[in-house]
């Protein structure tokens, strides 16, 4: 799933099974447009699988929203916060007599900014992650659901009649192939797809 070019290359692209498999169950032809348009969606959402708690085995361990933005206030901005108003009033209390310009050497003028950019930064990582968890978004449905989206509109334009032509079992477990490729393993899916087609 998601082979690389070559060794030495970064770049994922749908690998060949895949595409063959596709190809079978819709009974089409599968041009270098195509294969170039899910090569994208491939590169757009694989980092964000990597780097984001989901339950792809690919990324980090799943966790619930509302637990990522209770560790970012937690761990790193009530953290940092305090690290700061240390800094900023008690870096008298780094110094002692064999060593009295130590808060100079620790260069707390360049660190203090520092912190205040990362709190700054961390503060809105903390109320998107606080708004999705009160609208109930959950990181593992969503990123389903867009991946779906993306898939599905390049198979509607480029396979036309072709993708529900083969019917419903066909066309679903298409879609199915192209999402394992790009989530790194298999779902079930049918709650998503079954919005899709409401939708369409």
């Amino acid at each position: 799933m998601g082979e690389r070019l070559d060794e030495n290359s970064e770049q994922l692209v749908f690998g060949q099974s895949a595409l063959d498999e596709i190809r079978d169950r819709l009974r089409v032809d599968i041009g270098q447009l195509i294969v170039d348009e899910l090569n994208q969606i491939l590169r757009k959402y694989r980092p964000v699988i990597l780097a984001v708690p989901t339950h792809s085995k690919l990324g980090p361990e799943h966790v619930d929203v509302s637990k990522q933005a209770q560790w970012v206030q937690n761990s790193i901005i009530n953290t940092a916060e305090k690290l700061r108003d240390a800094l900023v009033n008690e870096a008298h209390m780094l110094r002692g007599i064999m060593s009295p310009d130590t808060d100079k050497l620790i260069d707390t003028a360049t660190y203090i900014p520092m912190l205040n950019k990362l709190i700054e930064e961390a503060d809105m990582a903390f109320v998107d992650l606080d708004q999705q968890a009160a609208l109930g978004i959950r990181n593992s449905e969503q990123i389903k659901l867009e991946i779906i989206k993306d898939l599905w509109s390049v198979f509607e334009t480029h396979f036309e009649d072709s993708f529900h032509a083969r019917g419903q079992n066909n066309a679903d477990q298409a879609i199915r192939v192209a999402f394992a490729e790009v989530y790194g393993q298999s779902e079930s899916l049918a709650s998503l797809l079954k919005e899709m087609r409401k939708s369409s």
